[in-house]
């Protein structure tokens, strides 16, 4: 490792002219990996943020490959996240971001769930976050209602990470199911040029709402589909909507019922569900012309609409 990092800082310093330093923590946390992981990130921050007075940091794990525009998009967003009290965080990752469910690379989205993967905090956060950093399972302690504290994430449409450590600290949990299928952004998006001002809290709240309303309701049978064969196969045109009417327990369809069928995550943190906002989420539909959506909505809200 200690050589790979020697070599990068060579590559970086001769081709871009950045200064790369390598901070040594030596392992601590016994044998339990996410103990092990907490402190370290918890480590490395409080370095970063209490010693060397940096304004945001981005946490990338060695195990994940990057989009060409990684950098420009954290550096695009990160005003947003300075300016926005109701934000928590910018992450690169979406958990749905699976080949045939994306298309737009300049889509970006408000998510409830805290997806982690490559992602952005800053002075405000830290400031609040490190005197009670856990010792353990640190993006769970994330999502908890007291550290979430009702604020969303910016996350893109397509990923900006992928990561390629099917063998970790989750042994591989998941990996071939689902983060082995994710889709790597491969478009060099400029983000000076992009308008991220529907972002707000307002804008955004008030279009998500108005968009899932606006959609048609499919049954199960017919989501599955059109997850399949695309709108076209159903017959429909514009987005459509599936509804589910409780989490993993309770009135039918569930949540855990609906992502099970539908080939998506189907875990839930904190009583949100991954890429969820406002009880929603979304997918493109396969091969769709216009970029159709199916959103895939909790009841009863004020958006189910007909």
């Amino acid at each position: 490792m200690a050589q790979a990092v020697t070599e990068f800082a060579a590559k970086a310093r001769a081709r871009l002219g950045i200064t790369v330093t390598h901070l040594r923590h030596p392992p601590q946390g016994g044998n339990n990996g996410y103990e092990k992981l907490a402190i370290h990130f918890g480590w490395a921050l409080r370095e970063l943020f209490d010693e060397r007075q940096y304004q945001r940091v981005i946490i990338l794990e060695d195990d994940m490959e990057i989009a060409p525009d990684f950098f420009s998009y954290f550096l695009r967003t990160a005003p947003l996240l300075d300016a926005d009290d109701s934000l928590m965080a910018v992450s690169a990752f979406n958990d749905n971001g699976f080949k045939g469910f994306v298309s737009d690379p300049k889509r970006v989205v408000r998510s409830d769930y805290f997806p982690g993967l490559g992602w952005m905090l800053n002075r405000r956060l830290w400031s609040e976050w490190g005197p009670k950093w856990p010792k353990g399972y640190w993006d769970d302690w994330l999502r908890e209602p007291p550290q979430r504290r009702g604020r969303a994430v910016l996350r893109p449409e397509i990923c900006r990470t992928f990561t390629f450590g099917r063998r970790g600290v989750s042994t591989g949990q998941f990996y071939d199911k689902f983060l082995g299928r994710i889709a790597l952004n491969r478009v060099n998006v400029n983000w000076a040029h992009e308008d991220l001002s529907y972002l707000g809290k307002t804008l955004f709240d008030a279009e998500w709402r108005d968009t899932i309303s606006a959609a048609r309701a499919v049954s199960l049978d017919e989501a599955a589909k059109g997850m399949r064969v695309g709108v076209g196969g159903l017959g429909i045109s514009g987005d459509i909507k599936v509804v589910y009417r409780s989490l993993e327990r309770g009135p039918n369809p569930s949540f855990m019922s609906v992502a099970k069928r539908l080939n998506i995550m189907d875990s839930i943190k904190a009583k949100v569900p991954r890429c969820a906002y406002l009880g929603a989420l979304s997918l493109r539909l396969p091969g769709a012309a216009n970029g159709q959506r199916l959103f895939v909505v909790q009841a009863p809200t004020g958006f189910v609409g007909k």
